[in-house]
């Protein structure tokens, strides 16, 4: 009985090292890494995640580096996390906008960027956003841009509007594209907002948008948030900077899911 405790034990602690290496992982990779059954790593996992080690996924598990999001900064904290990767995305964004697009584009510092971007490069734009502060860089640019400010109500870390006013809204638009921000991305599960109520706003506009495009510096891909507002398969691309780990760049590919690196 000792003995079988000390090898649990041990097959425990090369899961756990295997995951600082790897982040997430599979349930048969990890079984088949060990010489165990599915059933035995599945056993395995369950201990571990009741320990706070790991977080259970759907067919494996990840890593627990970090506590899930599920707080929402404020947008000038915000802006001062990796400004230069949310400029490198800025600029990618602006070289597939055309001149006479529409858009949507929901609020946040990595939309910020790309709004001063846009703004800058970019004429007769058609803008529906829930910021108001997007809204107004982008009529203050080169061109005879034009923005919709949705309604709704006003939350107060991010000044960005939500609720089921703004959602309703955004029901009435249809647009070229959609140009939506995130607080992580997991590669082989999808795109998490910290708060429900901006992730229904994102799920709306990405239901209203002809293509659509999840933007998101290197540094929040591999975590999970509180709200999961999209899966990756219905998405036309993520764009993001060259940071990004090679393991979530081989997921990513892996489940055929286009990503833009921006340099």
């Amino acid at each position: 009985m000792q003995d079988s405790k000390n090898f649990a034990e041990e097959r425990h602690e090369r899961i756990m090292e295997i995951l600082m290496q790897e982040t997430s992982i599979e349930v048969s990779a990890l079984a088949k890494l060990l010489n165990v059954t599915d059933a035995t790593i599945r056993r395995d996992l369950t201990y571990l995640e009741s320990k706070e080690k790991l977080y259970r996924t759907h067919g494996g598990a990840i890593y627990r580096e970090e506590p899930i999001f599920w707080q929402t900064t404020t947008i000038e904290h915000r802006a001062k996390e990796h400004p230069e990767e949310k400029k490198r995305i800025a600029r990618y964004v602006a070289s597939i906008v055309n001149d006479h697009d529409s858009l949507m584009i929901d609020g946040g510092s990595t939309n910020t960027a790309i709004a001063e971007e846009l703004a800058k490069t970019r004429q007769n734009l058609m803008v529906v956003t829930n910021s108001q502060h997007i809204g107004e860089i982008i009529m203050n640019g080169i061109g005879e841009n034009q923005a919709i400010i949705i309604g709704g109500e006003l939350m107060y870390q991010t000044q960005n509007t939500v609720g089921p006013i703004a959602v309703n809204m955004i029901k009435n638009f249809r647009l070229d594209k959609a140009i939506i921000s995130t607080t992580s991305v997991m590669p082989d599960q999808g795109c998490f907002s910290a708060n429900p109520q901006e992730g229904e706003i994102k799920k709306q506009m990405i239901l209203n948008a002809n293509e659509v495009y999840i933007v998101v510096d290197s540094s929040k891909i591999g975590k999970y948030a509180l709200y999961l507002f999209s899966d990756l398969n219905d998405i036309d691309a993520v764009i993001t900077d060259a940071k990004i780990r090679k393991r979530d760049l081989e997921t990513f590919h892996q489940k055929q899911i286009d990503v833009r690196l921006a340099y």
